[in-house]
């Protein structure tokens, strides 16, 4: 479905970019593992999400709070190489910074790492804003 409508807007089937970002969110006792993001306060799970430049989905990863965004990133990212094959370039904030050598030498990708100031106007922006939105429960 994501193909089909990458082709309908013009682009090309296979994203050449994507964007890396993690949301975490409370949850309660009931219903899985769960870890305590010290860093935003939160005990509950994590979110990793990877998006193509349209905001499409191509994978998502859930797992306890407490995984640092690195290591949850490490396994959203794992054998993806043979499902994006044009994948080229992922943008991410500074929690990823640590990723630049796994790339290259995994996945053959360049990571390019966005800091605030960048994001003042411009697609970047607005991609992660759609990224990092609340997602509606299931």
């Amino acid at each position: 479905m994501r193909e089909r409508y990458r082709a309908a807007t013009g682009r090309d089937r296979q994203p050449s970019a994507a964007i890396i970002d993690s949301r975490s969110v409370r949850t309660t006792e009931v219903g899985g593992p769960r870890g305590y993001d010290g860093g935003k306060k939160i005990s509950g799970r994590k979110r990793q999400v990877l998006v193509d430049t349209q905001s499409n989905l191509l994978k998502a990863k859930v797992h306890p709070a407490d995984v640092h965004d690195r290591r949850g990133a490490e396994l959203l990212l794992e054998g993806l190489a043979a499902q994006f094959p044009r994948i080229a370039l992922l943008w991410a904030d500074t929690a990823y910074q640590g990723l630049k050598a796994l790339l290259a030498l995994t996945l053959g990708w360049a990571l390019t790492i966005t800091r605030r100031q960048m994001y003042g106007r411009g697609k970047l922006d607005l991609l992660r804003a759609r990224l990092v939105a609340p997602a509606p429960s299931a």
